[in-house]
């Protein structure tokens, strides 16, 4: 079972929704956000690429900038992010 079927899982039995903007970082517990992170970024490589974008050589679209979402889980909004 993927972290992502694991946290799916325990969403469903706690009758929590999990839409877009939903903040669910009481769900995941310690340590299962890098191993979501690490599950989740070749398919949004995967993603992105099939979109034409380019993320390896467009100073505009860094890699940290295109995985905001993994602050969503920490219930960071994407305009307090620290980018320096």
């Amino acid at each position: 079972m993927t972290i992502k079927d694991t946290i799916k899982k325990r969403l469903k039995d706690n009758n929590v929704r999990y839409w877009a903007n939903d903040n669910i970082a009481d769900y995941i517990e310690e340590g299962e956000k890098q191993q979501l992170i690490d599950e989740a970024v070749p398919a949004f490589e995967n993603m992105l690429d099939h979109l034409l974008i380019d993320t390896k050589t467009d100073p505009k679209n860094p890699p940290h900038r295109s995985l905001y979402w993994f602050d969503k889980v920490k219930g960071i909004p994407y305009d307090e992010r620290n980018e320096k």
